[in-house]
């Protein structure tokens, strides 16, 4: 916990860390909907539970360490959630608006209502490859990949047929979202306080675009560090791991690390 590694008062940490505890039994236990195989968006002042899927909010219980235990329902959310041919909407089924007008007055009403964030669609990917769903991690990359292609950019939000509006364009979170596929996804990194583990998801070329045996990622800048980062083969199994031409029983860079790095991961299906 945040807290205890700050060296923060340790009961106060305490209590932090058991009104956590409690929230979340409260949201497993009364959020989950078994028929739906997803956790619900939100329950409302009057107790009634909103039952559509929220992408971000499915991403995040998979991401967040020990929020999720049971195999049974995270293998759950990854199957049942809904994702469009553009890749996981922001919510879905869609709210019912009316006649609300899609225009610069009251977009932000509904802007969330079934539409396509690719920050979202960037945490989706980083946890289906986190839990091993690598067939996931490259759907959702290759049409994130297509929706900037469009008009060349990655867009705040985009409509179900592609579309968006011209000053949505250019947006530096969207565009984080893709980076998180690189670095997290594809390249596995997984930045914890003693280091960076390295989890590599790299689909075959049939399933994903066309990519050499060997892919690079020059020069990442990493507390005192700087890294070269390569991966070779095809898979989300480490089957070696080299630093400077070293092999490593541990996936894993130290934070203390200093100069440049030469990181050597070579996967293969498990």
């Amino acid at each position: 916990m945040m807290g205890s590694i700050l060296l923060e008062d340790s009961e106060f940490v305490n209590y932090l860390w058991n009104q956590s505890e409690k929230l979340k039994k409260e949201i497993r236990d009364r959020f989950w909907q078994e028929e739906q195989g997803y956790y619900a968006y939100l329950e409302d002042e009057d107790g009634v539970l909103i039952r559509q899927m929220e992408g971000l909010g499915e991403a995040l219980v998979l991401l967040s360490d020990g929020f999720e235990d049971s195999g049974h329902r995270v293998r759950s959310i990854l199957d049942r959630t809904h994702r469009t041919e553009l890749g996981i909407p922001c919510l879905w089924p869609r709210f019912d608006h009316g006649d609300i007008p899609l225009d610069d007055r009251h977009i932000s009403e509904v802007y969330h209502n079934g539409r396509i964030w690719p920050f979202v669609s960037g945490y989706f990917a980083i946890a289906a490859a986190r839990k091993g769903r690598i067939d996931i991690f490259a759907e959702e990359m290759l049409r994130l990949i297509d929706l900037s292609e469009q008009k060349g950019t990655f867009a705040e939000f985009y409509e179900l047929d592609k579309s968006f509006a011209e000053k949505r364009r250019r947006q530096l979170w969207s565009d984080t979202g893709y980076l998180g596929m690189v670095y997290q996804g594809l390249f596995g990194m997984i930045f914890e306080v003693e280091g960076i583990v390295f989890s590599p998801s790299k689909p075959r070329p049939q399933n994903f675009v066309e990519t050499e045996e060997t892919i690079s990622l020059l020069n990442v800048r990493y507390r005192r560090a700087v890294l070269d980062i390569h991966v070779k083969g095809f898979g989300n199994h480490v089957a070696s791991f080299k630093i400077n031409g070293k092999n490593q029983d541990v996936p894993r860079l130290h934070a203390a690390a200093v100069g440049k790095q030469v990181i050597e991961i070579e996967v293969t299906q498990p």
